[in-house]
C-alpha cells in the first residue's frame, strides 16, 4: 500500500502543474522566457515616509474583538471560523501598538472570495469605522493589477513582452540610449535598469536593462505611457476596460472619483497623526488605484482561478506571471515573476505584493496551488509591520519573504 503524500508534497506537485501548462504554451503566446538572472536587491521601497526597518513584531494575544465581519461563517477546526478568531485576538492590538487606525482584510479559500474582517476606524478617534466599502490607497499594489492588463494586452498580440518599448513611441522616453533596449518583460520583472522614483531629477537608467534585480516604479510608468500609445486611451479608462470592469472590481479606479469622500479611509503618519488625503486626477500604473479589500481580493481569486477567467486571459498567462524571471534574495526563498513577487518556501510556491503610499500601508498573498490567499489594506504609516502576525492569524504560517528588507523600509 502506497504511502499517502504529504501536504507539502501535493502543494508542490499543483504548482509544479501549473507551471509546466504554463510553461508548455508560453512560448507561443508570450516569446522566450527571459533566463533566471542574479543580482543584489539593492532596491528601494515603493513610497515615502515608511516604517523603519526591522524584524516582525512579537505574536500576539487579547484585545476586544472590535470586528466587522462579512461572508459566510465557518465552523470546522483550523478553518476559516478559526482564522477569524485567531484575527479577532491579535489585530485590535496590533493597531494600537503599531498606531495604526484601522485594517480590512478579504480572505480568498479554494480560489473563490470568502470573508472579510474590518478593524479600527477610517480616521483616528473618529466615529467612521473601517468597513468592507472602505476605499484605501493600494499604493504599489497597483503595480500586478497592472501587469494583468498589460498580460491581456500581450495575449492580443498589441504588445510584446520583449519587443523594445521604444518601438512603440514616436520619440525616445529617455535621453540615455539604453533606454531603447528596455522592454516590458524587464519593467514587470524590475530588471529595468530605472529607478524606483526620479525624486524631480531628468530619468536616467542607472543599471544596464536586464542586468540586474532593482524596484523600479519608474519603469512601470515607462510601460504606461506605451500601453496609452498603443490603446489610444489614457490609464483610468484603459485599466477599466481590461481589468476593473472585467472582474468586476466596482469600487476602484487608478483616479479619484467623487463618491470616495463618503467612503475613502483618512491617511495617518507613524505616529497615528492624520495626514493630508491625496486626490489624483491622474491614473500612475505604479501607485494611485483606490481599492477596497473585497475589490482587491475579487482580483486574487482570478490569478488563482485562472480557468475560470480564461475569457479575459488565458490560464497560460497567468501561469506565466509566477514563472520566475530573476533571483532577489536567494536565502529568503525569493524572485520576481512578471508583475508579482515569488517566494518558494516549504514545497510550495507564494506570489505576493506590498503597497506604501504617504499614510497607507497593505499587502497580498496568494498560493496557486492551494487557492488561497489575503489582501490587508491599512490606513497607517506602520502597517506593513502588523502584516507578518495578520497573514500568521489567517494561514498558520511564518513566512520568511517578511524578514525581506524592503517590507520594512526606511525612507
Amino acid at each position: 500500500m502506497k504511502p499517502k503524500p504529504t501536504a507539502p508534497a501535493l502543494a508542490a506537485r499543483g504548482f509544479l502543474c501549473l507551471g509546466l501548462l504554463a510553461l508548455l504554451a508560453l512560448p507561443a503566446l508570450l516569446g522566450a522566457t527571459a533566463e533566471v538572472r542574479g543580482g543584489p536587491a539593492g532596491a528601494r521601497a515603493d513610497g515615502p515616509a515608511a516604517a523603519p526597518k526591522g524584524g516582525p513584531p512579537a505574536a500576539m494575544a487579547g484585545g476586544p474583538p472590535g470586528a466587522a465581519t462579512t461572508g459566510p461563517q465557518a465552523a470546522q477546526a483550523g478553518g476559516p471560523g478559526d482564522a477569524r478568531a485567531a484575527l479577532r485576538r491579535v489585530v485590535p492590538e496590533l493597531l494600537r501598538r503599531h498606531h495604526v487606525p484601522g485594517l480590512a482584510i478579504t480572505v480568498v479559500r479554494g480560489r473563490k472570495v470568502a470573508w472579510t474582517e474590518c478593524f479600527g476606524s477610517r480616521r483616528a478617534g473618529g466615529a467612521e469605522s473601517i468597513t468592507a466599502d472602505t476605499v484605501f490607497e493600494a499604493a504599489s499594489l497597483s503595480k500586478p493589477l497592472f501587469a494583468y492588463a498589460v498580460m491581456r494586452q500581450v495575449a492580443a498580440r498589441a504588445v510584446g513582452l520583449d519587443r523594445p518599448l521604444a518601438a512603440y513611441l514616436d520619440k525616445p522616453y529617455l535621453a540615455d540610449p539604453r533606454g531603447a533596449r528596455i522592454t516590458a518583460r524587464q519593467v514587470l520583472d524590475h530588471t529595468s535598469g530605472l529607478p524606483n522614483r526620479a525624486r524631480g531629477k531628468p530619468l536616467a537608467v542607472e543599471l544596464e536593462p536586464g542586468a540586474t534585480w532593482r524596484y523600479s516604479g519608474e519603469g512601470y510608468v515607462y510601460l504606461q505611457r506605451v500601453l496609452e500609445r498603443v490603446a489610444g486611451q489614457p490609464l483610468a479608462e484603459l485599466m477599466r476596460r481590461l481589468a476593473l470592469g472585467p472582474l468586476g472590481m466596482e469600487a476602484s479606479s487608478y483616479v479619484w472619483r467623487e463618491d470616495y469622500r463618503r467612503t475613502a479611509a483618512t491617511p495617518h503618519d507613524r505616529s497615528g497623526a492624520p495626514m493630508p488625503k491625496a486626490e489624483p486626477r491622474e491614473a500612475l500604473a505604479a501607485s494611485s488605484l483606490h481599492t477596497t479589500a473585497p475589490d482587491y481580493g475579487r482580483f486574487l481569486a482570478a490569478m488563482l482561478d485562472p480557468g475560470a477567467h480564461a475569457a479575459l486571459l488565458p490560464p497560460a498567462a497567468v501561469g506565466g506571471m509566477l514563472v520566475p524571471q530573476v533571483q532577489v534574495d536567494a536565502p529568503l526563498g525569493l524572485a520576481w515573476g512578471l508583475g508579482w513577487g515569488l517566494e518558494t518556501w516549504e514545497g510550495s510556491r507564494w506570489f505576493f505584493h506590498w503597497g506604501a503610499n504617504d499614510g497607507f500601508r497593505c499587502f497580498a498573498l496568494g498560493n496557486p496551488a492551494t487557492g488561497d490567499g489575503l489582501a490587508a489594506f491599512t490606513n497607517g504609516a506602520m502597517g506593513l509591520e502588523l502584516m507578518d502576525e495578520v497573514v500568521r492569524a489567517v494561514d498558520g504560517k511564518a513566512h520568511p519573504l517578511f524578514r525581506f528588507p524592503l517590507l520594512h523600509p526606511d525612507d
